[in-house]
């Protein structure tokens, strides 16, 4: 398993220089790739006569457009060879510098070249023509690696002497190649993609280009089948070529020991110049604010065209290269790939900072690989599957299920009722997913994430963009060759890195899943999180969510999260499960809720609730701060090295409702709403400049409710990008003061004509008056039902809350006066938030 410790420092583009170990020679051999799986067993094949081979190389050699910005061309390996203690080698850093010195010397791409070869299945009319294609560097986005080989298979049925599948490869094992069923053309066109060379089809008229679907009168060049996703029902399960389709794709520039590969004494004839050009690149993908925008798309370049062989089918190319067909037998004296192994590190979410997650891309000489021997292991779409078992009897069983999914990158909502509110929308940059269990990072394609073949057992991915926080999920598969979507209902929502806020926690437990629920949007995040026991999910700073967790046990526990703009991240502190915690979530909504409203009608803002921006303190600084601010000092929880002092008092029999504020030397403090009759006074101390405490009163007919509160959920302030996130649900001394009919869930709360309804709520009047009151006694009803369940009071919990049903029918009522716009609009998706919470709570135990 990668590891998930956290760096200072980290660089998201580090290249390993960790040399691999078998059969190593000189400077190292590169590792095996591997898939997923083990993968079926390969169906034993024989290899085709020299003659035959020869002949059915000919006749279906394709022609191969390269866009302008290529760099590696398809080159004959043997040049780059040398002799290492009795061995054959291609090393990494000896091809790479000498094809660029031979390349800039001629003004031309050095020896081009594809390996052929040909197997028949026995006792079948079906053969495979396979071309393979070496270039000695791929410098795709994630995936750059030394000794880069990409295969077209063209399968042939020999009694008819027609082709009946191309399949031309993708990028991993694990993604969906592209294909084409039956074609009426016998030599395709291999379009290949900058700087990774993964092959795309071109079967129409239109060669030099990649078509997806059908359109105007040309037919589509793969014949892969649907996803039958949601929103993406019709489109075509294969990679393709995503620059050709109108998606950006950016590269990274490659690294070795931190410095560009360029710099390291073996390429003495290689510069920045000779790697990929400025224009498609990018140094880092955590540097970027948001997605690349303006990045090129593809042009068509140089054109190759098999050496000697008159092309009659289809659209003549206007070639200005010719490439050589050389049997691979010729070239299986290579013993051996060498070179440092290049890696790319995505970013993983954790609470604290990002953690990175090393990947592996090395490919394997092509004998080494089962598709050498058996191609159609390489078939990855369903219905071909289907075609060569009913036609040939060549059938390989499921190994894995399929995993789908569509990245969509988080906006703000236009139409959220109170401007807080996200949607999701395609983005048109390309992101990059890694499953733990395979060394190869998978490319999206028009947005979609797609894995096949995917083994039973359980599965971390991790979705990285340039300009893009990153996501993280942990999946579960059974193995059945199902398709399973990914992300919630097969949306993986992604945030631009300027926009987003890691929400976080710890847990005392194992926590199962942990859902975030924006307002408007809807789920964001819905699956288990890799952590376990805490989680980091980044959201769009312009939303307003709920964040609800589920223990091993099967409890729930919610929490309020409303970023405001110079938030970086929400701490929860160390979460909770059960009825209080969920109660808990309600009073805080319904107070947001009172205190949007409120902010409405006199026009100004509220808070969100983000850590406070302070540095870490010691126990002992805290203390000394605390004693010279002042005395009747209590320490809260501590978390993440950081301290929470307050105190709290509630003083009675005061004429109006008064609130004083002792706060010495404190900044960025908050005191928090209170529910209170016209003789309650709050008294409030702070004693510390960068402490906050939440207090909250309630009194009930002239019974006085105190409540000092630790730590609570939802209570800190805003943060800058250097701040240490803490924010804490944890043990609460409540009940001190209660009276006994809230303690008990009865009496006053559950009194219709009770006057919870607080001095400033009876100032406002009007329908807006009446809503405040409203929500003024759904408040103290959530606290009572918060207290009980504090105390292990089931009963006198679920008879509060069942008296909060009733108290949100009276805020809904509330609306039918003449409130309308953005206040009805706040309350009614909130409203409906707190019924599904509520109801929850009922059924949860305490």
């Amino acid at each position: 398993m990668a590891s998930t410790d956290i760096f200072d420092d980290i660089s998201r583009r580090q290249l390993l220089a960790a040399l691999g170990t078998a059969g190593a020679v000189g400077g190292g051999v590169v590792a095996t790739q591997s898939p997923l799986g083990d993968g079926p067993d390969p169906i034993e094949t024989t290899v085709a006569d020299d003659e035959t081979a020869r002949r059915l190389a000919e006749r279906h050699a394709p022609t191969l457009y390269f866009g302008t910005r290529e760099k590696w061309f398809p080159t004959d390996p043997r040049e780059f060879t040398s002799d290492h203690d009795g061995k054959r080698v291609l090393d990494g850093f000896d091809a790479l510098d000498s094809y660029t010195k031979r390349y800039k010397r001629a003004g031309e791409p050095p020896a081009p070249a594809a390996c052929y070869r040909v197997v028949e299945y026995p006792d079948t009319s079906l053969a495979v023509v396979q071309y393979w294609f070496y270039s000695v560097f791929d410098q795709f986005t994630t995936n750059f690696h030394w000794h880069d080989w990409e295969v077209l298979h063209v399968f042939v049925d020999t009694d008819r002497d027609e082709p009946m599948l191309y399949v031309a490869s993708a990028h991993a094992t694990t993604v969906p190649n592209n294909e084409f069923l039956d074609p009426e053309t016998i030599r395709p066109s291999v379009i290949s993609e900058v700087g990774s060379h993964s092959s795309a089809l071109g079967v129409n008229e239109r060669r030099e280009s990649f078509q997806r679907v059908g359109l105007d009168g040309l037919v589509a060049d793969i014949t892969n089948g649907p996803l039958n996703l949601a929103d993406l029902g019709e489109l075509p399960v294969a990679y393709g070529l995503p620059r050709d389709e109108g998606f950006r794709l950016p590269f990274v520039v490659p690294e070795l020991d931190d410095e560009p590969v360029t710099e390291h004494e073996r390429l003495p004839n290689v510069t920045l110049d000779d790697l990929l050009p400025d224009d498609v690149t990018v140094r880092s993908f955590a540097d970027l604010t948001r997605p690349p925008s303006d990045l090129p798309l593809r042009e068509t370049g140089h054109v190759f065209v098999p050496a000697g062989i008159e092309l009659t089918d289809g659209p003549t190319a206007d070639a200005d290269q010719e490439y050589d067909l050389v049997p691979i037998d010729e070239v299986r004296e290579i013993d051996a790939l060498t070179g440092p192994q290049l890696s790319f590190e995505f970013a993983v979410p954790t609470v604290v900072e990002d953690a990175v997650s090393s990947h592996l891309a090395a490919p394997n000489l092509p004998w080494e690989q089962p598709r050498f021997t058996d191609p159609s292991l390489d078939v990855t779409d369903p219905s071909h599957r289907d075609a060569l078992r009913n036609r040939y009897g060549i059938d390989h069983p499921a190994t894995g299920d399929r995993l789908v999914g569509a990245v969509r990158q988080a906006v703000p909502a236009e139409d959220a009722p109170d401007g807080a509110g996200i949607t999701t929308e395609q983005s048109q940059t390309e992101a990059v997913c890694l499953l733990e269990s395979d060394p190869v990072a998978a490319p999206t394609w028009n947005g979609v994430v797609a894995f096949r073949d995917v083994p039973e057992g359980t599965h971390r991915l991790t979705v990285n963009g340039a300009g893009l926080a990153p996501y993280a999920e942990e999946l579960t598969v059974e193995g059945d060759g199902e398709l399973n979507s990914i992300g919630v209902d097969g949306a993986v929502t992604v945030v631009a890195n300027e926009d987003a806020v890691r929400v976080h926690a710890d847990a005392d437990g194992e926590l199962t899943n942990v859902r975030v629920t924006d307002d408007v949007g809807g789920r964001v995040y819905d699956a288990t999180p890799p952590g376990k026991n805490s989680f980091a999910v980044n959201v769009h700073r312009g939303g307003s969510y709920t964040a609800e967790v589920t223990d091993s046990g099967g409890k729930k526990g919610a929490y309020r999260v409303n970023p405001k703009d110079g938030d970086t991240s929400v701490g929860l502190g160390t979460v909770r499960t059960g009825k209080a915690s969920l109660a808990e979530f309600l009073v805080d909504l319904l107070e947001e809720t009172r205190a949007s409203v409120r902010a409405d009608v006199s026009g100004e803002t509220t808070p969100g609730n983000a850590e406070q921006n302070r540095p870490d303190e010691s126990p002992d600084a805290n203390a000394s701060a605390s004693a010279a601010n002042g005395t009747n000092t209590t320490t809260g929880a501590s978390v993440a090295n950081t301290t929470d002092t307050a105190n709290a008092t509630t003083a009675t029999d005061a004429t109006n409702t008064t609130t004083a504020t002792d706060a010495t030397n404190a900044t960025n403090t908050t005191t928090t709403t209170g529910t209170t009759d016209t003789n309650t006074t709050e008294t409030t101390n702070v004693s510390s400049a960068t402490n906050t405490t939440n207090t909250t009163n309630a009194t009930v007919d002239n019974t006085s409710v105190s409540v000092d509160g630790n730590a609570t959920t939802n209570t800190t302030l805003g943060e800058t990008e250097d701040s240490v996130e803490t924010a804490t649900d944890e043990s609460r001394n409540d009940t001190d003061a209660v009276g006994t009919d809230v303690a008990n869930g009865t009496g006053a709360e559950t009194n219709e004509t009770s006057d919870t309804v607080s001095e400033s709520t009876e100032q406002v009047g009007g329908s807006v008056g009446s809503l405040l009151e409203t929500l003024d006694r759904a408040v103290a009803t959530a606290e009572a039902a918060r207290d009980a369940a504090e105390d292990g009071d089931a009963e006198s919990a679920n008879e509060s809350l069942r008296t909060l049903q009733t108290r949100l029918d009276a805020v809904e009522g509330a609306l039918n006066g003449d409130i309308t716009g953005r206040t009805r609009g706040l309350v009614e998706r909130r409203l409906q938030v707190a019924r599904e919470r509520t109801n929850r709570a009922l059924e949860t135990p305490v």
